[in-house]
């Protein structure tokens, strides 16, 4: 028996890759997870304050607000603007549920903080089992979590980034197993669906990657999505996100899937004063004079005519700058691609390289480039994986392209960033340890 007081570094990487017995990996696994979640958590801890209060002015936290106060989705601006559908349902109802439990003074907003805390921490010490699970090995996912660690990348907790990351990691290696094994496991395909149907109310721009992944599913296996137990996969989701859609119904008279606001938003992110970034377009003033937040005079177009109406009068007035600007159109739409996978928020990438948070930006940079190399090194060792992470790299970003970039957008797909950024660093410690290529845990994964 190794005696822990004199490992050497090969014998702790090969720990981490697997190579052990299984029955003495046992416990080693989740003392790596507990550990790095209890290193995550001191690194985001957030103070308690006993004036601090329930702070109030983002979308997110207003109908929070006002659904904790009068039970309705409704003022999502600050300024009455009447029932809503701007933003997908779950986020701000879970904001209510944590101002209800603890209130709307200092329990309440450290409760809406440590919430992301723990989300965040969660998954960074889930990471290396994440990893073990996509057949990229467990040394993989540490080197993962160390580098979020190493970056810490900011705290979104008025946001539903953090969580989104988070289930969408879940739900990954959910459905890598209903792709991977022989037969259909029916606690794994209903798990599947429930987490399809659950990203989908507080993230539907998550659709076109089940979409995908039910294609996939569907040709793959040859199998019929409408009988049991594949039926699940659509069921459950649909049954999840339905009575959203009756209620916006009911109040909008039409039918809109989980969020109307994409009107708004191309509308706001395409126009001639409208630069690539939220932030610059803040600060330029383009923000203030086309979006309701902070425009007294929009929300109360909004309150006039309804939502609904006055959402597809700003996608028209969207599709028609468009047409009229495609030059212009495209050069944002370039602008925002490069932002979001090299995150900064000014003209020029090179003056935004020297700013505040240059560790998180310099961490994020330089695992993209490493992710590229880890996708094909993953491909290689397990063209499943590969495939699974490739789909939320390409589908998931696409609608952040023709809107306003902010940084949170990225967020819930860094996870995958930073896996497939860590798998050439492991490659290279295990050439330095001597090991043969790949771990057992890739060889098993690749089996499937």
């Amino acid at each position: 028996m190794v005696n822990p007081g004199r490992w050497t570094v090969p014998q702790v990487v090969a720990r981490l890759r697997g190579d052990f017995a299984a029955p003495r990996n046992a416990p080693f696994y989740p003392i790596v997870c507990l550990v790095l979640f209890v290193f995550s958590l001191s690194e985001y801890w957030v103070t308690y304050y006993p004036t601090a209060f329930v702070p109030l002015g983002q979308e997110t936290t207003n109908i929070a607000n006002n659904l904790r106060t009068t039970g309705h989705f409704a003022n999502p601006f600050g300024f009455e603007s009447g029932p809503t559908a701007h933003l997908a349902p779950a986020f701000p109802a879970f904001l209510a549920l944590i101002s209800g439990l603890f209130g709307v003074h200092s329990a309440g907003a450290f409760a809406y903080r440590f919430a992301a805390v723990l989300a965040v921490s969660f998954l960074v010490g889930l990471l290396p089992l994440v990893s073990r699970l996509l057949g990229m090995g467990f040394l993989t996912g540490v080197l993962a979590s160390c580098i979020w660690l190493a970056a810490k990348p900011r705290l979104w907790w008025d946001w539903e980034a953090n969580y989104a990351g988070l289930l969408i990691a879940i739900a990954t290696c959910c459905f890598r197993r209903l792709i991977g094994s022989a037969a259909l496991q029916l606690r794994v395909t209903l798990l599947s669906g429930f987490l399809m149907g659950h990203l989908m109310l507080p993230v539907p721009t998550c659709l076109p990657v089940f979409l995908c992944w039910l294609i996939w599913f569907a040709l793959s296996r040859k199998a019929d999505l409408f009988r049991a137990p594949a039926v699940a996969l659509i069921v459950l989701p649909v049954m999840m996100v339905a009575p959203w859609i009756v209620r916006n119904y009911l109040v909008f008279d039409r039918i809109i899937l989980v969020r109307g606001n994409l009107g708004l938003e191309l509308s706001v992110s395409n126009n001639d004063c409208a630069p690539f970034s939220l932030m610059a377009n803040m600060v330029s003033g383009c923000f203030g004079k086309h979006h309701p937040g902070g425009n007294a005079g929009e929300c109360a177009k909004i309150l006039a005519m309804g939502e609904a109406r006055y959402n597809e009068l700003r996608l028209h007035e969207a599709i028609d700058w468009v047409t009229g600007n495609p030059h212009r159109f495209l050069s944002l739409c370039a602008q925002r691609f490069v932002a979001f996978w090299l995150p900064h928020n000014s003209e020029s990438l090179a003056r935004d390289f020297f700013k505040e948070g240059r560790r998180e930006r310099y961490t994020i940079y330089l695992t993209t480039f490493l992710s590229i190399i880890g996708l094909w090194i993953t491909a290689r060792r397990n063209v499943k994986s590969a495939a699974v992470c490739a789909i939320w790299l390409c589908l998931y970003p696409i609608i952040y392209y023709l809107v306003q970039f902010e940084d949170r957008y990225r967020y819930p797909i860094l996870w995958a960033t930073f896996l497939l950024g860590a798998v050439p660093l492991s490659v290279v410690i295990e050439r330095l340890c001597n090991f043969p290529r790949g771990s057992v845990e890739d060889r098993r994964a690749g089996d499937h």
